[in-house]
């Protein structure tokens, strides 16, 4: 996997911290992606998602206990990722 990050978001949920980095794929300056990882005590987890078509992406607002932040991508448009499921809303 490749990543060329922009920006990042840390927060906590549910006894956990969470760290979302925003940016795109490295191979595809036209493909959005975002590394989302969990990590406790007791483990660390993470996953990636893209966004065909968006761009670089950048996270713009999102409070540290948010369960869903706004990123935007390289034409202005917002979009909401919840953090929780990881999933675009």
């Amino acid at each position: 996997m490749v990543f060329l990050g922009s920006n990042r978001w840390v927060g906590r949920h549910a006894d956990r911290s969470v760290a979302v980095y925003a940016g795109r794929a490295g191979d595809d300056p036209t493909r959005g992606r975002v590394l989302v990882m969990w990590a406790s005590a007791a483990d660390t987890s993470g996953t990636t998602l893209d966004l065909p078509g968006a761009g670089t992406l950048r996270v713009v607002a999102g409070a540290p206990d948010a369960t869903t932040i706004t990123l935007v991508d390289a034409a202005g448009v917002r979009h909401r990722l919840d953090v929780v499921t990881p999933a675009w809303r």
